[in-house]
């Protein structure tokens, strides 16, 4: 019961510190410029692929299935990955892009063919956390992440470029696929029926819906300053995102993982998830799931919002300081947003997936209305509107989880409200020993070490101590995805 949920942790850990260290060894020597080339085509190739990819493993995941069905659904999980792929491939190749950007074509080819195999990666991904085979799929993840990690720092030691980084993730995905191939051995099938064809459809119109405009929120800081302010800043703009995002996934993945699964059991004694029974039983577990995702994801965001400045110098140099603002800022934005984790498990449990267009849809023209605007004004006025969308996505999923989902937020909140001090300390701690250690002659990357740990520990004894019950929600979570 244990083993499977700490292995999922455990493995996107893993891929997080493989695909971190892979970003910044290409950061390094790319420098800002080149690297903003780089995020600006991975940008538009995530969108592709998350509209290839639409929500076929949700559908997997959320309705029980027979073994021929999750077949045909994997069958149309593969139309779409080839159809985008052929799309960019077609784009790429048409020399609409300038013959004189061969690189930038280049990316975008390799990044099309990316696009087919990870659809088909995620589509054997939801195979086996169907199955409930999440410690084979996390051994996969880890296999698939150390992969990419080596082909990406050997090509750029060899000298290719941002073409390096698209190869180690094309090894990523490819050997994810195989391996988790492998373990699953299902194959989608040409024999298609209505019924299944139809409830598959319905449900991923809804949930691309949302995953796109979701991902066009996402990168729409990075279109709007590379088109208003160069590459350069596009690269800055997009480091300070990728760092805040590698703390997010590493919190994000687990998450959701233990979310659906918990979720899922939760509801399982009761004929109807919709019932006043069920919805109780989803509120009690999401009072005590809310304080254990904070636990683990609170005191990452704190430190990078504290810590952006030496942590960039330790690991970039000066060169790339200037994103050190941009860090602190999205920190405090994914902070606040850690409950959205929930939101789509919940809705797709209780039957109300159709609400998920209709709340990216006010998010994304949200984003359009602040950070368009502000874009030509700077990095800093954009990554603070950046920070207000995240204020006004917090109020408004709180009012969808009252009105549609029947959740009590007061209740929750004082379930988390103890951890307050906790974290109060724990930030107390960081800004003092910073200020002791600042012009000490310490190298930036022995300074953040003498800082985190001693910061580490408070947090970690004083959790122990006041919030004992937190910890074993946590830990009853994880158990309960085994």
């Amino acid at each position: 019961m244990w083993a499977g949920g700490a292995f999922i942790a455990m493995s996107r850990a893993i891929g997080q510190i493989a695909q971190v260290a892979t970003f910044l060894f290409g950061a390094r020597i790319l420098g800002p410029a080149d690297f903003g080339i780089f995020a600006m085509v991975s940008a538009a190739a995530v969108l592709m692929s998350v509209t290839a990819q639409a929500g076929w493993s949700g559908y997997i995941l959320s309705v029980r299935h027979t073994h021929q069905e999750v077949r045909q659904v994997l069958s149309l999980s593969t139309l779409f990955g080839l159809a985008l792929s052929l799309a960019g491939l077609t784009f790429a190749a048409s020399g609409v892009l300038g013959a004189d950007r061969a690189v930038v074509t280049s990316l975008a080819l390799w990044f099309s063919v990316w696009v087919l195999i990870a659809t088909l990666a995620e589509g054997q991904f939801a195979v086996l956390l169907y199955r409930e085979q999440v410690g084979a799929a996390a051994a996969c993840q880890i296999a698939a992440e150390v992969t990419g990690f080596v082909v990406a720092v050997w090509s750029l030691i060899e000298g290719h470029g941002v073409l390096a980084l698209a190869w180690g993730r094309l090894a990523a995905q490819g050997v994810q696929l195989v391996s988790m191939f492998a373990v699953s051995r299902t194959l989608p099938t040409v024999a298609l029926t209505m019924a299944v064809t139809r409830g598959a459809v319905m449900f991923s119109a809804h949930v691309v819906g949302t995953r796109l405009l979701s991902n066009v929120s996402q990168y729409i800081g990075t279109f709007a300053v590379g088109g208003f302010l160069g590459a350069e800043a596009a690269g800055l703009f997009r480091l300070g995102q990728r760092l805040v995002g590698a703390a997010s996934e590493l919190l994000n993945e687990p998450a959701r993982v233990i979310t659906w699964l918990y979720l899922r059991r939760t509801v399982a004694r009761f004929d109807d998830n919709d019932s006043p029974q069920a919805i109780q039983a989803l509120q009690r577990a999401i009072e005590r799931l809310m304080p254990a995702l904070l636990i683990i994801g609170a005191p990452l965001f704190v430190g990078l919002m504290l810590l952006s400045a030496l942590l960039l110098d330790a690991l970039l140099g000066e060169v790339w300081r200037p994103a050190a603002p941009i860090v602190s800022i999205l920190a405090i934005k994914a902070l606040i947003t850690i409950p959205s984790n929930i939101t789509e498990p919940l809705l797709a449990i209780r039957g109300k997936i159709r609400f998920l267009p209709i709340l990216s849809t006010i998010y994304v023209v949200l984003s359009v209305a602040f950070i368009l605007p502000t874009a030509p004004y700077g990095l800093y006025p954009m990554t603070l509107a950046h920070l207000a969308l995240g204020f006004i996505a917090f109020t408004i999923m709180l009012g969808v989880h009252k009105a549609v989902l029947g959740l009590d937020w007061l209740r929750i909140g004082r379930a988390c409200v103890p951890l307050v001090p906790v974290l109060g300390s724990f930030a107390l701690v960081l800004i003092i020993l910073r200020a002791l250690t600042a012009g000490r002659g310490l190298s930036p990357l022995l300074e953040l070490a003498v800082i985190s740990a001693p910061a580490a520990a408070v947090y970690l004894s004083q959790l122990i101590w006041l919030r004992p019950d937190a910890v074993i929600s946590l830990f009853g979570a994880i158990r309960r995805t085994g």
